[in-house]
């Protein structure tokens, strides 16, 4: 019984000892590298889409960042661009499900991993729905509602690939004139 008493207090000891000299912190440099790129260029890029449905530029990337102008339109007496904005009662779609499967702007994974994609739209007025619809050049999985909480993409986006996202904005006839401000972000999660 002392013998095996012992042997713990000289474990105890050598474990007290090995701790003391361990350290508790370290500072090692590493060479590192950070590029920062416009959203249409970099590791998850974002990208206006032309063609039908905007070809009044509703999406654009202006000091490097994917821009949403929803109601633009063209005026010629002016020689250029303006917003007009929507009208109430009315629903308002960038999206051409056909062969071409056109949205509104496209999203595309230039990372090594699978990814998933999550898409939020911030601060929308009230009595305004917007809804998002996503392909891979298979006609699109359908539309579904995106205010103000993170949905998820029904795809997986490989390396390499890119997909489409459409927009239906519905709009009832209690919305209210003149608000702006909202924000449209897209998440990527890396997956096994």
């Amino acid at each position: 019984m002392r013998k095996s008493l012992l042997i713990v207090i000289v474990l105890l000891c050598v474990a007290t000892l090995m701790a003391s000299m361990a350290y508790n912190t370290a500072t090692i440099s590493n060479a590192a590298e950070l590029k920062i790129s416009n959203t249409n260029v970099a590791l998850l890029a974002l990208n206006p889409l032309g063609g039908i449905g905007n070809l009044d530029q509703t999406s654009y990337v202006e000091d490097g960042n994917l821009v949403f102008e929803f109601g633009r339109g063209n005026n010629p007496w002016f020689g250029g661009d303006m917003n007009y904005g929507l009208q109430k009662n009315s629903i308002y779609e960038w999206w051409n499900g056909g062969a071409s499967n056109t949205g509104l702007f496209a999203i595309q994974n230039r990372s090594a991993e699978k990814i998933e994609l999550y898409i939020k739209i911030k601060d929308i007025p009230a009595g305004v729905t917007i809804k998002t619809n996503q392909s891979m050049g298979d006609g699109g999985n359908g539309w579904q509602t995106a205010n103000g909480t993170w949905k998820k993409l029904p795809r997986v986006l490989a390396s390499g690939s890119t997909c489409d996202i459409g927009l239906k904005i519905i709009i009832d006839d209690t919305a209210i004139l003149g608000l702006h401000g909202m924000e449209i972000m897209v998440k990527a999660v890396a997956i096994p």
